[in-house]
């Protein structure tokens, strides 16, 4: 005699005796706990018997049999979702993968993957990151680089060694046209 189906979404209960349940707008799945009442955007969890609201990190379509997983590149900090949209964007600098109830802020030396930030990305050799939280990756100066991916900081070119070039990878060693080497005035060097 309840009217309330277990594990499947429903759109609306009716107040009987046999279960307490309480007549709701937008639910998410039944089983055993609470149930989820939407007045404007206000919220208000209400105790009954074989109801339960949609968990963070998902979103429950009404007539849904389960919670489906908020898409990669957004999160569902929040019960009770009831459609994709309601889940929030991630922001900048930070990661969202699938089901994620709370963004993920991208460590130094990485940066969001596009388009969607679903996960963080190593800067690679010639770029760097040296701040968490940032949509970018920034990108080492002549005289200075980054030999490999995930790099903070840009190494200067040590003496003996220089880069024309942004961006760059790696140094070149100074020689003259009959291949002999030479020095520079210092670290960093350009030409």
């Amino acid at each position: 005699g309840c009217g309330c189906i277990r594990h499947h979404a429903v759109e609306h209960f009716a107040k009987t005796t046999d279960c307490n349940l309480v007549v709701i707008d937008k639910l998410s799945y039944a089983t055993l706990g609470l149930i989820e009442r939407r007045k404007s955007s206000t919220k208000a969890m209400r105790s009954a018997t074989g109801c339960i609201a949609c968990p963070q990190g998902s979103f429950c379509p009404t007539g849904s049999a389960l919670p489906r997983p908020c898409p990669a590149g957004s999160f569902g900090d929040d019960s009770g979702l009831g459609e994709a949209g309601e889940c929030t964007p991630c922001p900048a600098g930070s990661s969202c993968a699938i089901a994620a109830t709370a963004p993920t802020p991208c460590s130094p030396g990485t940066v969001p993957s596009s388009p969607l930030n679903t996960r963080c990305d190593a800067c690679g050799p010639g770029f760097y990151q040296d701040q968490s939280k940032q949509p970018g990756c920034r990108t080492c100066e002549a005289g200075k680089y980054a030999g490999s991916a995930g790099s903070f900081t840009c190494d200067e070119c040590a003496i003996g060694y220089f880069s024309t070039k942004n961006a760059s990878s790696g140094c070149l060693r100074c020689y003259d046209e009959f291949g002999t080497a030479f020095t520079t005035r210092g670290e960093g060097s350009t030409a």
